[in-house]
């Protein structure tokens, strides 16, 4: 026998979950706009002439409302529609609701024998209109047992959040208010790049190939650069989930500053562009704060000096490397099985001479007499290396090239490449963003690198056998550039991941249920996956040097000043960050910033690991 089915708000959203339901149940329809009605109508559902009607035709009835008022409105102001309720129907609010309201709400259904479950949607109308919306449902078992045949014809893709009514909003707030946090630092960090000279493409290439990542990068920002759409959302309904999310934070006493700060920056935005905007509004009001304009600059494609080129392969050069020896067995290994020249500075190997396939060097000007294509490894920072009393550069041969894959100041960078030129030695800037949750050795991953074009395409071929992919971002010091900006980035995901997590402990949310409706919904980032998934699931260590951050986003906010840029989250992230290391006793890796960051947040439920 079909179901007999009831939706009620027939908006772009409702009408979307909806339409998923014609073919396969007997579907009642009822909105206050008749023209929504006789659309469905055409479709082959029947269009109920009052929401009275439909409730005494049917014992599954799906709302989707603007807001939990409506629904309260709804169910007990109409005339009769409470009434019409017989013991065991089950509502399915589909609402971007208030909890609390809708818990007030299915506590008093309850005592009429009616039921009640929330289950509201992530992704958007083209998801619901293609049938893979993803739904959080939350209510009691034995109403959603009854229900999920029905909710999986509108999505196979049903996440359980609990028994306590409005558990799956209050997950879908803080979803929401990740992807407004994290969309404005995405788009603040492009903007900061555009004016500090990098191209968008390649930005976005290295974004998103790092552990700075996110669905929005991945889908927004790759549509935006190529001139498309990704999303209709109106820009004042996510102005309305971010401060729901707060007044959550409110009630359960947990301190948001980045999302107050987002919640700010969209009340700007709506202000700016009108009643009428949308998310895809927020990329150049967000670029305009940095007087910039990043529609007008979309590129696509490389430009015609970097698809061509000629690559040397790293058997007509002698290799050098700065820095372990374990780095520099991998590199060896990876540059398959040349004779590595070393240079240790921490001295861990005693002695010099041919050690396991490696040259042990005892000094930088042996090494530099020796090589010409000399590596400077990731964890070395400090420019004596270069420019020292027994530094490389007085010993450097001309047409030498050097890869420093150190993060530094880019101006740093700039003026290290002037001083190698006047040598005729080439300096490439090509710090590592590691591409996994802890630093391979060799510094396997990806390097964002800067200079001469001419010396990227001379070494390209040394650092893919190396398995290190690079991504050339333009001349010396836009490695760095980039590099600063993907780590400020990512921090910034760190920050807004801990906020999502204090406030749903502090709200007795379950963490797994947080992670599964975030993992496939708009609020995922790369960071909430290596602290949420990895780190909590497999427990292995993740270093954080707290300081090194500190000094990177100190950069960033300096590069940021120079180019008229605002770069608010980040400097929120930063602030944020300085306190909690003045008030911690020492954060040395990920648990450590997590147990601060509890601390601070005030966490009731101390059992969670998280």
């Amino acid at each position: 026998m079909t179901i007999s089915v009831g939706y009620i708000g027939l908006g772009a959203m409702g009408g979307a979950l909806a339409e998923q339901l014609v073919s396969s149940t007997d579907l009642h329809v009822w909105d206050l706009n008749t023209a929504a009605c006789e659309r469905f109508g055409a479709l082959g559902a029947s269009a109920a002439k009052t929401a009275v009607e439909l409730a005494h035709q049917c014992r599954f009835i799906f709302l989707c409302l603007p807001r939990s008022s409506d629904v309260k409105s709804l169910i007990f102001d109409t005339e009769g529609f409470v009434d019409a309720l017989i013991p065991g129907t089950v509502l399915i609010d589909q609402t971007s609701g208030i909890p609390e309201q809708t818990r007030s709400i299915a506590k008093v259904l309850q005592e009429k024998g009616v039921y009640m479950l929330d289950a509201p949607v992530a992704g958007g109308v083209p998801a619901a209109q293609a049938g893979r919306i993803t739904m959080m449902v939350s209510g009691p078992v034995s109403a959603y047992e009854k229900t999920l045949p029905i909710l999986q014809k509108i999505s196979p893709t049903v996440i359980r959040c609990g028994e306590q009514v409005g558990n799956g909003q209050a997950i879908k707030i803080i979803n929401n208010t990740m992807n407004a946090s994290c969309r404005i630092a995405l788009f603040e960090t492009m903007a900061l790049g555009q004016k500090l000279g990098l191209p968008l493409t390649k930005l976005a290439d290295a974004i998103n190939a790092s552990h700075a990542c996110s669905r929005l990068s991945q889908v927004t920002l790759t549509a935006f650069l190529q001139g498309k759409s990704s999303s209709n959302f109106a820009l004042s309904l996510m102005v309305k989930d971010v401060h729901q999310a707060i007044l959550l934070a409110n009630a359960s006493q947990t301190p948001l500053p980045i999302a107050s700060l987002s919640r700010a920056i969209l009340e700007i935005a709506v202000n700016t562009a009108g009643p009428a905007s949308t998310l895809e509004d927020v990329a150049d009001i967000i670029a305009s704060m940095a007087g910039t304009k990043l529609s007008a600059a979309r590129e696509t494609g490389l430009s015609p000096d970097e698809q061509g080129g000629t690559s040397v392969s790293v058997h007509s050069r002698t290799v050098g490397y700065v820095g372990s020896a374990e780095s520099a067995q991998a590199v060896q290994f990876r540059t398959l099985g040349q004779l590595l020249r070393l240079y240790d500075p921490a001295k861990t190997i005693a002695r010099s001479g041919l050690l396991n396939g490696i040259m042990v060097e005892s000094d930088l000007a042996s090494l530099a007499h020796a090589c010409d294509l000399i590596i400077i490894g990731p964890s070395l920072g400090n420019t004596d290396v270069m420019t020292g009393p027994q530094g490389l550069i007085s010993s450097l041969s001309p047409g030498t090239i050097v890869i420093d894959q150190t993060t530094r100041q880019p101006e740093v960078s700039r003026k290290l490449a002037l001083d190698l030129q006047s040598l005729d030695v080439t300096l490439l800037d090509a710090p590592i963003c590691s591409e996994t949750a802890q630093p391979l050795p060799g510094g396997t991953g990806l390097a964002v690198v800067g200079g001469s074009l001419q010396g990227y395409q001379a070494v390209k071929q040394v650092l893919e056998n190396a398995s290190i992919e690079s991504i050339y971002m333009g001349p010396s010091g836009a490695g760095n550039t980039a590099k600063l900006l993907l780590d400020s980035l990512e921090t910034s995901h760190q920050l807004i991941t801990l906020e999502a997590v204090s406030l749903a402990l502090n709200n007795e949310l379950d963490i797994q249920d947080l992670a599964n409706v975030i993992m496939k919904g708009t609020g995922w980032s790369k960071a909430f996956e290596i602290m949420l998934v990895d780190h909590r699931h497999n427990k292995a260590e993740i270093r954080v040097d707290l300081a090194t951050t500190l000094q990177r986003l100190s950069m960033v906010s300096a590069l940021a000043f120079e180019a008229q840029a605002p770069m608010l989250i980040a400097n929120t992230v930063r602030t944020v960050l300085m306190e909690m290391d003045n008030q911690s006793e020492g954060i040395a890796n990920m648990e450590d910033l997590m147990l601060t960051f509890k601390q601070r947040a005030g966490i009731k439920l101390e059992e969670y690991y998280w």
